[in-house]
């Protein structure tokens, strides 16, 4: 397969390979194997390697599967029904293959929870070091918690040492937090440069978005 064919700006060629079986019971549901899909292959030169392995009874589905595109890899392993219950770690040790400005290092683990009607997603992420053209950020930290759209716990932080202007410090440290939900939460930060400091904290919600958002700065 040619990825060109779905975009001149994929170049390279790719091989899939399974095995795909299922029976139908006597009450019309379905019972369906992904057995070990494969895909193999090259782009830019770089090369491509996926493994995927799902079952699918009624509404119920397993998967578990692997990928690397060059030195980057991405794992996941989980079911769905009526609950979610899906992890998932991804390990960027060449940005670059995705973009030429790219570079640096990151690790990030994501965990889906929680129902289809109401997914919940916790993050943990980190970089000891992350650049995009001219920019480089340092130490990075996120961590969120009970993150989704209906949550009224949700808890979000980032932090970072210093960010970076080809080479020349921008800022030293900075600290995000995020908590509550999206009609009523708190959001802080502080910024720090050499001996100058910028904090504050915003407190408030957005009903909807023809509303927009209202709210308080207390610092």
């Amino acid at each position: 397969i040619s990825p060109a064919i779905l975009d001149q700006r994929l170049p390279g060629r790719v091989n899939v390979s399974g095995k795909l079986s299922g029976q139908r019971d006597d009450t019309d549901k379905w019972q369906i194997v992904a057995d070990s899909f494969r895909i193999t292959g090259l782009r830019n030169d770089r090369p491509i390697e996926a493994t995927l392995r799902a079952a699918m009874s009624d509404s119920a589905l397993s998967l578990n599967g692997e990928a690397a595109y060059d030195k980057n890899r991405v794992s996941i392993d989980g079911h769905i029904n009526q609950t979610l219950d899906i992890h998932s770690h991804v390990q960027l040790l060449n940005p670059q293959s995705f973009h030429p400005d790219l570079r640096g290092v990151a690790d990030v683990y994501l965990h889906l929870s929680g129902s289809r009607s109401e997914p919940l997603l916790d993050i943990d992420a980190s970089s000891s070091r992350m650049g995009f053209s001219q920019y480089t950020i340092e130490d990075v930290e996120i961590h969120g918690r009970q993150l989704g759209l209906l949550s009224d716990q949700m808890q979000l932080s980032a932090t970072s040492n210093d960010i970076l202007y080809y080479n020349r410090s921008l800022l030293n440290s900075t600290e995000i937090q995020f908590q509550g939900s999206h009609d009523k939460h708190v959001l802080s930060w502080s910024l720090h440069q050499q001996a100058a400091q910028l904090f504050g904290t915003v407190r408030g919600g957005m009903k909807n978005i023809a509303a927009g958002w209202n709210g308080t700065l207390d610092q």
